[in-house]
């Protein structure tokens, strides 16, 4: 189950806790993404939800204004004493992450966007398909990278992604061996 949390206001927040829960219970996989207009509106009771959720994704400012803290690698251990796996998406220059008590860095890929609209759902897709397979943090990261890469080659969110054969291309051009999982 994957929320992403433009909706996610304080008075929301017990709902979409029992939401995850509930989820969990069944043995549904939870991840939360936090996008910009619920970081403005992140209170403490918000964090009641993070301890049903698996996978937490942010961008550097979100993490930085939900964590309260102007230093990256601070805010990534805050966030992770609410929540087993947070990732921040730091668009260009990659991906930071911790599962666990291991931390994993990925870069950035060397291409030219077309459009960045959809850029973060990419990459949400591809790590949620890679954890859901059982890989670990650094594949997730990389191949979450990877598909949010691509979804910037073409305008619209999902738009490169129809064309199979680019993507496999495009796999192919800029995948390393910590991404190659088939």
């Amino acid at each position: 189950l994957h929320v992403s949390a433009d909706y996610l206001r304080p008075e929301l927040s017990k709902d979409c806790r029992d939401i995850f829960l509930s989820a969990k219970k069944k043995g549904i996989s939870t991840s939360l993404d936090a996008n910009w207009e619920s970081a403005q509106y992140w209170e403490e009771s918000s964090f009641d939800v993070l301890a049903a959720v698996d996978v937490f994704f942010l961008n550097e400012s979100e993490a930085m204004t939900i964590s309260g803290s102007d230093d990256l690698t601070v805010a990534l251990e805050l966030l992770s004493s609410y929540v087993n796996t947070v990732v921040i998406k730091r668009g260009h220059s990659g991906c930071i992450a911790r599962q666990d008590s291991t931390s994993a860095q990925v870069d950035g890929l060397p291409i030219v966007p077309v459009d960045i609209v959809g850029v973060g759902s990419g990459f949400n897709a591809g790590f949620i398909a890679k954890y859901l397979m059982g890989c670990s943090l650094n594949i997730c990261l990389n191949f979450g990278n990877l598909c949010g890469a691509y979804s910037t080659q073409k305008s619209g969110g999902i738009a490169a992604f129809q064309d199979q054969s680019s993507f496999k291309q495009f796999l192919e051009t800029y995948s390393t061996e910590e991404s190659r999982v088939s």
